[in-house]
C-alpha cells in the first residue's frame, strides 16, 4: 500500500485560500500612508496659496490706500496753491486749515510766499504720513487797474492827437481835454473813429505802483543783501556755467568792475549785482536771473527771459529778443532815466519806470523804434517816443513824438496800442498784489 505524504495538505486549495498573504496587507497599509501624506502636500500647498493671496491683496489694499493718499495730497496742494494765489488778504505763512479739505489731521500744509524782483514766489509743502510734495511757483497778478486800459495818459491840460494809421483799441483814459485827429508829416488821420472803446477821464497822476513793490526794486538797484544768502565775488567765478536751484539761498554775484556777460550761462536763482555797467552779449544765455546795475546794455540779436533794473540807463539793440517773463525797470533817483529799445526788437512781459516824487523836474525817457512789438504792461513816469505796436496796456504821463524839425507833445502817429491782442494767460509784475495772483510757471521743487 503506497504512503501519502504529510505535506500533501499545505499545498491544497482550501488550505492555500485560507492562509494570510502578507504581501497585500502591506500593501493596502502602504496605500494609506501614502494618501494621508498627499492629503497632508496638498494641505500645506492650500495653505500657502491662501496665504501668498491674502498677503497679495493686503499689500495691494495698503498700495491703493497709499497712491489714494499720495493722490489726494496732490489734489489738496493744489486747491491750497489756489487759495493762496486768489485771497490777497491771507497773511503767510498760511497753513490752509480754512479751507476744510478733509477732515483727516494728517494733511499738514504749509504755503509761503518772498519776492523775486517783480514776481512772487509761492511755495507750498505738503505731507501726509511719509509722503512730502514739495512746488514752487512763479507767479504774478493779474493786471495793474480792476478796469484794465489800453491806455492811460495823465490830464496835463493837452488834448491827444492821433495821426495816420494809429489805432487804439480798447478803452482809454485821457485828459478833459479829449482826443482829435490831425496831421503829422503830411498824413491825416486814417481810422473811422478815435478810440474802438470806451473813452474815460485821467487824472493829473499814473494810478500808483504797490510801495512794497517799488522798495523791493529800490533795495536790489541799491545793492542791498540780505545776509542770510550767499554772496560771492563774481571775479572769484571759476565757471561760465552756474544754475542755482531755488531750493538753495539765492546767490548773489556783486561786482565792483564793470561786467562783460559773453559766452556764459547763468540759470535760477542768481541775483547779480554790480556797481558798474552791465553788457549783455549775443552768446550769453540768461535764464531767470535777476541784473541790477547803473547802465545795462543788451547787445543786438541777445535772447532770453530776464529781470534787468537800471538805475540810469536801459539800452535795448536792434534785434533783441526779451521772452515771458522779462521785466524792464528804471528807478532813477535823479529822474533822468532813459530806457531805449532800437529797431525790430520784441518784448514778452513787463516795462516801468518810476521817478522820485521828491526831484521838482523829471526827465525820464522812454523810446520805442520803429518795429518794436512790445506785450504786456508798461509804465511810464515821464515822456515817451512811441513808434512801435503794444499788445497790452500802456500807463504813461506824456507823449513825445520827435521830426527832423521840431517836437511834438502827446502826439501819437502810426502806432497800435490794443488791450485786445494781448494773451489771456498773460500775468504782469506784481504792480498792484490786490488783484490776486496767475501762477506764470513752475520752478523746480
Amino acid at each position: 500500500m503506497q504512503k501519502t505524504p504529510d505535506v500533501v495538505f499545505l499545498f491544497s486549495p482550501s488550505i492555500i485560500l485560507s492562509l494570510p498573504n502578507k504581501n497585500q496587507n502591506l500593501k493596502r497599509h502602504f496605500v494609506k500612508a501614502g494618501a494621508l501624506t498627499f492629503a497632508v502636500f496638498l494641505m500645506l500647498v492650500t495653505l500657502i496659496v491662501i496665504g501668498t493671496l491674502i498677503t497679495i491683496a493686503f499689500y495691494h489694499h495698503n498700495y491703493i490706500n497709499k497712491q489714494l493718499a499720495r493722490q489726494n495730497l496732490l489734489s489738496y496742494s493744489q486747491s491750497v496753491l489756489t487759495a493762496a494765489l486768489t485771497d490777497s488778504t491771507l497773511t503767510f505763512p498760511w497753513d490752509g486749515k480754512s479751507l476744510n479739505l478733509t477732515e483727516d489731521e494728517n494733511y499738514t500744509f504749509k504755503v509761503t510766499k518772498e519776492p523775486w524782483g517783480a514776481y512772487l514766489i509761492f511755495h507750498v509743502l505738503g505731507s501726509y504720513g511719509n509722503f512730502n510734495v514739495e512746488n514752487r511757483v512763479l507767479c504774478g497778478t493779474k493786471g495793474f487797474m480792476d478796469d484794465a486800459a489800453t491806455l492811460y495818459l495823465t490830464d496835463n491840460n493837452n488834448a491827444l492827437s492821433i495821426s495816420g494809421t494809429t489805432q487804439l483799441v480798447g478803452d482809454c483814459y485821457l485828459p478833459k481835454a479829449g482826443i482829435k485827429a490831425s496831421y503829422m508829416e503830411g498824413d491825416y488821420y486814417r481810422g473811422k473813429q478815435l478810440v474802438y472803446g470806451e473813452i474815460k477821464v485821467s487824472s493829473n497822476t499814473l494810478p500808483t505802483l504797490d510801495e512794497s513793490y517799488q522798495e523791493t526794486i529800490r533795495r536790489l538797484i541799491a545793492g542791498k543783501l540780505n545776509p542770510k544768502d550767499s554772496v560771492l565775488d563774481f571775479s572769484k567765478i571759476t565757471s561760465n556755467e552756474i544754475s542755482h536751484s531755488f531750493r538753495q539761498k539765492t546767490l548773489y554775484l556783486i561786482s565792483k568792475e564793470p561786467l562783460y556777460l559773453t559766452r556764459c550761462k547763468f540759470e535760477g536763482n542768481i541775483l547779480i549785482i554790480c556797481s558798474q555797467p552791465i553788457t549783455v552779449f549775443e552768446d550769453a544765455t540768461l535764464s531767470d536771473v535777476i541784473l541790477a546795475a547803473p547802465k545795462i546794455t543788451f547787445k543786438e540779436g541777445w535772447t532770453g527771459s530776464i529781470q534787468a533794473y537800471a538805475q540810469d540807463t536801459l539800452l535795448i539793440e536792434e534785434n533783441v529778443h526779451f521772452t515771458f517773463p522779462s521785466t524792464l525797470g528804471i528807478q532813477s533817483p535823479k529822474n533822468v532815466g532813459l530806457l531805449q529799445i532800437s529797431e525790430n526788437s520784441r518784448i514778452d512781459g513787463n516795462l516801468w519806470m518810476t521817478k522820485n516824487p521828491k526831484e521838482k523836474e523829471n526827465k525820464n525817457m522812454a523810446v520805442f523804434e520803429k518795429g518794436i512789438l512790445f506785450q504786456g504792461i508798461a509804465y511810464v513816469e515821464g515822456k515817451f517816443s512811441l513808434r512801435g505796436k503794444i499788445n497790452g496796456s500802456l500807463y504813461v504821463e506824456k507823449f513825445l513824438y520827435k521830426t527832423p524839425s521840431s517836437y511834438y507833445e502827446n502826439h501819437l502817429y502810426n502806432v497800435e496800442i490794443n488791450i485786445h491782442n494781448l494773451l489771456p494767460y498773460f500775468s504782469s509784475a506784481v504792480l498792484n498784489p490786490r488783484r490776486g495772483c496767475r501762477a506764470i510757471k513752475v520752478l523746480e521743487p
